[in-house]
């Protein structure tokens, strides 16, 4: 890289758009109970910058952030900035009473987002089934996503797929009949639906039963009874 106005020569400095967030996640009011921001507050907007491309997130270690609540974020494979809430150290120094969120995404990445594309809206019902499985708790959330994913696609259903999304996570405190101490039971939601007809429910249970099978042989996942 040569020197330039916004260049130095030998160094790469991509422009960056950055956020952070702090206190209540919402206005306080009667319908709402009152929390603080969280990760998963910054991480839908930070989704909602890069849309329509889709951003996956993967654990970081970064010496702004907090370690194992930070993620890098990539689109089409490649890193594109760091989402997560400050670290603990930082905290004490500027004697903050609870840890802002924040992200940094490449300016370029925003860029090339584009705009939205047009989507018949079915006329038709939307299949909604819960899916809750218990794994390992090294097991990752988005490496679940995508294999289930995957196994829609390859099964068929793919294309009806609307949302698949974590909805629920339980980490047992002890050991139990149904979870062991190093398990955790994720809930996941898959939302269905076709723009020519209503799915039968042979349908529906298929693409469930496929993910299933997907889960059990990449990560020895089972259903929780």
């Amino acid at each position: 890289m040569k020197d330039g106005g916004l260049t130095v020569a030998g160094y790469h400095q991509p422009m960056v758009a950055a956020g952070i967030a702090y206190g209540p996640a919402f206005e306080e009011q009667w319908g709402i109970a009152t929390r603080n921001v969280d990760f998963f507050d910054v991480k839908g907007d930070v989704e909602a910058l890069l849309h329509p491309r889709v951003a996956r997130f993967e654990p970081v270690a970064h010496p702004a952030l907090h370690p194992g609540r930070a993620a890098r974020v990539l689109v089409d494979g490649k890193p594109v900035g760091v989402v997560g809430e400050l670290h603990p150290r930082w905290l004490q120094e500027y004697e903050l009473a609870q840890a802002p969120v924040l992200f940094e995404l490449q300016l370029d990445a925003l860029r090339e987002t584009g705009l939205p594309g047009y989507t018949e809206i079915s006329k038709f019902p939307a299949a909604v089934r819960d899916l809750a499985v218990v794994v390992k708790q090294s097991v990752r959330v988005q490496d679940m996503l995508d294999t289930m994913r995957a196994a829609l696609d390859k099964q068929g259903s793919g294309r009806f797929c609307q949302s698949l999304v974590l909805f629920d996570e339980f980490r047992p405190k002890a050991a139990s009949a149904a979870i062991g101490a190093d398990e955790k039971s994720l809930a996941f939601r898959l939302t269905l639906q076709d723009t020519g007809s209503t799915l039968q429910d042979e349908t529906v249970d298929s693409a469930v039963r496929c993910m299933v099978d997907a889960l059990g042989e990449a990560f020895q996942a089972r259903l929780r009874g």
